[in-house]
């Protein structure tokens, strides 16, 4: 399945996976909170944007609060993006006040799934269409705020309970996605560092019904570890065998070099702010130690593409994948 995912988004240039979302509004002239207001319009501004610049995989969002506002979470806007205003709760003792029954129906999920489905019904397998679940990691973050790693690290009961049950949560999306046949799953998790035994056990009750509810529908899980990345996580995403990983953090060659070692699946490495910007011997740079790490790779963007990047140097970049 890994290498289907690579045919995906290839095309006769690099393997390439972009993240956008804000920019397909602001070619519109759409804010992000219009985006996720009304499926239609969501739906035509990452049409645009796709036929614009021409890329194989289209995103269906990249709301990282997309879940925590669902559940419960007070969320504002800032610069142009969805933050968490207040955590839900203001320590992971408080689990009573989670009750994330009702979620789908809640916050922009309902846009979101309707948008998706009229994506796939237009493009048919071409361009394909990759469904964004936010991973249980980050919507605990969320909701608990500091509080969560501070008991994650202490291996608490009540850190476990609340991540668990933010993985029921991410999985339930991931399956709704599923069941509308979208053809490719991202995974948008930011996992801390795993303290021993307890740490990698929990990864694998947490990551594994997610790669088998994608095996099922043979959807490509790519795993998009969002923020610095902790080389040991890369064990247990090995174990329940994702099918791909995806660093939305750029880290030095070395690292990259040590998680091609660890994984075994395909790696997404993220573009450099050079290679963004369309400097072309930044963009051969790295596919040179890219092509160096003994492992397929695509690239990807350093999260999502910025929604102020010029048409045109995104037009260039996209070129410049073409010939390299």
């Amino acid at each position: 399945m890994a290498g289907t995912l690579l045919e995906m988004i290839g095309g006769g240039g690099r393997p390439f996976f972009p993240l956008v979302y804000r920019l397909a509004g602001a070619l519109e002239q759409v804010s992000a909170a219009e985006l996720e207001r009304d499926p239609g319009t969501l739906t035509r501004c990452l049409r645009s944007a796709q036929r614009l610049f021409g890329y194989r995989i289209v995103s269906n969002h990249f709301d990282r609060a997309l879940l925590a506002e669902a559940c419960g979470a007070s969320c504002g806007w800032e610069a142009g993006e969805k933050r968490i205003a207040v955590p839900l709760l203001s320590s992971v003792q408080e689990m009573e006040r989670f009750r994330p029954a009702g979620w789908e129906e809640r916050g922009a999920v309902p846009v979101v799934l309707e948008a998706t489905r009229r994506l796939l019904a237009e493009f048919r397998g071409s361009p394909r269409v990759a469904g964004v679940v936010p991973g249980p990691f980050l919507l605990a973050r969320q909701l608990a705020g500091a509080s969560f790693l501070c008991e994650f690290r202490r291996e608490s009961a009540a850190a476990e309970e609340l991540v668990l049950t933010c993985g029921e949560v991410s999985l339930g999306l991931l399956k709704k996605f599923c069941e509308i046949r979208t053809e490719v799953l991202l995974l948008l998790d930011a996992v801390p560092a795993v303290p021993g035994n307890w740490g990698k056990e929990l990864l694998a009750d947490l990551f594994r019904p997610q790669v088998n509810v994608a095996n099922y529908f043979e959807a490509p899980l790519v795993m998009a570890l969002d923020g610095p990345a902790d080389l040991a996580v890369l064990d247990s995403l090995a174990e329940v065998q994702v099918d791909a990983v995806a660093f939305l953090t750029d880290q030095p060659a070395e690292f990259f070099r040590e998680a091609a070692g660890r994984v075994n699946c395909p790696i997404g490495v993220p573009l450099s702010a050079p290679a963004l910007a369309g400097e072309e011997e930044a963009l051969k740079n790295r596919v040179s130690w890219g092509d160096s790490l003994g492992r397929e790779w695509f690239f990807v963007t350093p999260g999502e593409m910025d929604p102020e990047i010029p048409a045109q140097q995104f037009h260039n970049l996209m070129k410049l994948l073409t010939t390299l």
